[in-house]
């Protein structure tokens, strides 16, 4: 059930962003209520000439710091 909701969910997406003039990218940090760290990214499309903003991703990372290698 969770997988036929997830790919009609999916595909409207795809069409969206298909049938968008413009597509935009957001990326965004949070932590989760058990403090993990996310990675969440947001698409800002146009849909029936109207601006919207869609989730696509929900991700665990592991450190929210940037390594430095030397």
């Amino acid at each position: 059930m969770e997988e036929a909701i997830a790919m009609t969910i999916t595909s409207t997406i795809d069409d969206r962003i298909a049938n968008s003039k413009y597509v935009g990218v957001i990326v965004d940090e949070t932590t989760n209520i058990t403090v993990e760290k996310m990675l969440i990214t947001y698409l800002a499309l146009q849909h029936k000439g109207e601006p919207e903003t869609v989730i696509i991703g929900n991700y665990v990372i592991p450190s929210g710091t940037v390594s430095q290698q030397k």
